[in-house]
């Protein structure tokens, strides 16, 4: 399993994060700290489509990479994922977003 490297870790905690959660929605991918949501990276089917297109034309990448890129991009949409990364603490607990 992937671990983030120790000074990371460290920062994070000496700046009280307790938690980054990251929430796929229809409209975008949200970003919260704690509890203060930072951002929306907003999408919707054109700009998959045309994300897709142009990632996947881009001929830096293996072509198979390229024609899956194409295919899988603007399926995001309809994905619902929920990624929490909780660090360790002794402070009093902050409520993770809903």
């Amino acid at each position: 399993m992937p671990s983030l490297p120790r000074d990371l870790v460290q920062q994070l905690v000496a700046a009280e994060i307790q938690h980054i959660t990251l929430k796929t929605t229809p409209e975008g991918i949200k970003l919260w700290v704690n509890a203060e949501e930072i951002t929306t990276l907003r999408w919707n089917r054109d700009t998959l489509n045309n994300a897709a297109e142009t990632v996947g034309s881009l001929q830096l990448l293996d072509p198979a990479v390229g024609a899956a890129v194409k295919q899988f991009l603007p399926l995001v949409e309809q994905l619902e994922a929920w990624v929490v990364l909780r660090l360790p603490t002794t402070a009093t607990p902050i409520p993770e977003p809903d």
